[in-house]
């Protein structure tokens, strides 16, 4: 999970805070900003999700984990409203989903 958060903020810094930095039209405007507020409320879930799971709370953990997923579809859905199949943001919302889809399962083989 550290990595990921690392991985996370470094999309955050490099694709999302750049694009929103030459981004004029309002739509595009509109959508990068709640991207970056997603990836930033993303990231704190992940810190969260991991103090969760050192402190043996895997129901918040799994709470956390389940947060992230949710929080990213709403980028990915204005991200494909607006800028349709875009590589950079597919390749990292697949990676995104597969980190999210395995912490989940490891969190809920711990609870069951």
């Amino acid at each position: 999970m550290v990595s990921s958060i690392a991985k996370t903020e470094e999309f955050l810094k490099t694709t999302i805070l750049t694009r929103l930095a030459i981004a004029i039209e309002a739509p595009k405007k509109s959508c990068l900003e709640t991207c970056k507020e997603v990836y930033e409320n993303a990231v704190d879930a992940m810190k969260s999700t991991l103090k969760e799971v050192n402190e043996g709370n895997y129901y918040e953990a799994n709470v956390d984990v389940s947060a992230v997923g949710s929080n990213m579809e709403t980028c990915k859905d204005c991200i494909n409203e607006i800028y349709g199949d875009d590589p950079e943001f597919t390749k990292f919302d697949n990676w995104s989903h597969g980190v999210i889809v395995d912490a989940s399962y490891r969190i809920t083989s711990v609870i069951n």
